[in-house]
């Protein structure tokens, strides 16, 4: 049995209908978990480098805070990383899965996979550096938390772009002439067959 070419592996302008429905809905899901993340950093003490320091650290010290923050305990903070860890891990794995599948150059493939790892490599690490660090940690906090949201609606639109507005085009098949037969006559041959 030959092995498969890499034009008859799975590519997402190829997958069936159904496929590209549940894609669909697994990347803009991604996308809406993301924007969320960003609404709720927002609500809960402001979507700002300030901001994330203040929910780490506390606020006691911040005359005109409208809601009273106090230091989390390492114990929290600890509990945090795990669960960004477990939060941000899976969709980024989905994502890169994905993204190494759309068909963009491999350049392009690479960068937004190495922004989409490093953005949620310091995201989940982000309570613990603020909490040891401190307030000077919050900058590339903040930084990670936005780059990793705007990285999954990058990664997520390109993949998007490749389900559903490339060109479907199926696996390519073309006749080719068995050894003693007149013209092309022969069976159709995919690419990564031979004769």
């Amino acid at each position: 049995m030959s092995r498969p070419s890499g034009d008859s592996l799975l590519t997402l302008h190829r997958v069936p209908p159904g496929y590209r429905v549940l894609y669909t809905g697994v990347l803009l899901f991604f996308v809406a978990g993301y924007g969320a993340g960003l609404a709720q950093q927002a609500l809960r003490s402001g979507l700002s480098p300030a901001g994330i320091a203040h929910w780490y650290l506390g606020n006691a010290d911040a005359p005109r805070a409208g809601r009273l923050l106090f230091a989390m305990p390492p114990a929290r903070l600890l509990d945090e990383v795990w669960r960004r860890s477990l939060a941000d891990a899976v969709p980024v794995l989905v994502l890169l899965a994905l993204l190494f599948r759309a068909g963009i150059p491999a350049r392009a493939r690479w960068g937004l996979g190495a922004w989409l790892t490093g953005t949620a490599l310091v995201d989940m690490a982000a309570p613990a550096l603020v909490g040891g660090l401190g307030a000077a940690a919050a900058v590339p906090a903040f930084a990670a938390q936005v780059g990793l949201a705007a990285g999954a609606a990058l990664s997520s639109a390109v993949c998007l772009r490749d389900l559903w507005l490339r060109q479907r085009a199926g696996p390519r098949v073309r006749a080719r002439a068995r050894p003693g037969q007149d013209g092309p006559s022969g069976r159709p041959v995919r690419p990564a067959e031979g004769p």
